[in-house]
């Protein structure tokens, strides 16, 4: 169950970054298509960044109330459809509106994954069985690049969003049969017994007969939630995820700029 987890996990992430990524490795293609100009460009990856800030900011409450394993998939099939839906896009201004919502989706799947693999780790190989899942975010970045290198040229820049809206769906299906629900958040939500012990029992292979679940932790969490050290780290976190994923494009802009100039 848990390495079950830890798949479906790194298969969401990984369409993340593919997703994330490509557009960036597309963008020569989109602004020649168009005839755009540098600076008619750049909101078409800003919206995207700002989708995915919302996105991550709105959807934890959302999972925290409605459960993980829903949000994720509401989030898979958000991003899904809505990046098959951008390859129709008639201008660059629908375009730019769909690369937001398509960042809402993006932005949600990315926190909760984490914390979905993190509830269902033991303390002691969490940290390393998380960094290991969310690898599947870079070697979803790396992928965009890859495929969009080889496939721009047979099915255009239409075809990479399509194929980073269709391989989310499929992944949505298989998600809705393999991927179990938290078991701290059903103790959280304090659902019935009986359905905590299934998903607990899927996990140890243990039967349990009237039983009682709860949480020892979350009141010394709690109270810990917003001491000096978490406020320090939250500060350090979000420039350093946020920067890189913001000067990224950049790259891509200035590289298509000078191979313009040169040529």
């Amino acid at each position: 169950m848990q390495w079950r987890v830890i798949i479906c996990c790194f298969l969401v992430v990984m369409l993340d970054g593919f997703d994330t990524a490509a557009i960036g490795f597309i963008a020569p293609d989109i602004r020649t298509h168009w005839q755009l100009s540098a600076s008619e460009l750049a909101p078409l990856f800003g919206a995207g960044l700002v989708g995915l800030t919302a996105g991550a900011l709105l959807c934890g409450p959302l999972a925290d109330r409605f459960g993980r394993k829903r949000v994720i998939e509401l989030c898979v099939a958000l991003f899904g459809a809505l990046s098959l839906l951008s390859a129709f896009s008639p201008d660059i201004e629908t375009l730019v509106l769909l690369r937001f919502l398509t960042g809402l989706g993006l932005g949600g799947a990315m926190p909760n994954t984490i914390t979905m693999t993190s509830e269902y780790l033991p303390a002691r190989r969490r940290g390393a069985l998380v960094t290991l899942m969310f690898c599947g975010f870079t070697l979803g970045s790396a992928m965009g690049g890859i495929v969009s290198a080889q496939l721009v040229p047979l099915i255009g820049w239409h075809g990479i969003l399509a194929l980073g809206g269709i391989l989310p769906l499929m992944l949505f299906f298989g998600l809705l049969f393999a991927l179990p629900e938290s078991p701290r958040w059903q103790v959280r939500r304090q659902l019935p017994q009986a359905v905590v012990a299934r998903t607990v029992s899927a996990i140890t292979g243990e039967r349990y007969h009237d039983t009682q679940f709860f949480l020892h932790e979350t009141a010394a969490v709690r109270q810990r939630q917003y001491s000096p050290a978490f406020c320090r780290a939250t500060a350090c976190h979000y420039p350093d995820v946020m920067g890189g994923v913001l000067y990224e494009p950049a790259h891509y802009l200035s590289a298509f700029q000078l191979d313009a100039d040169v040529t």
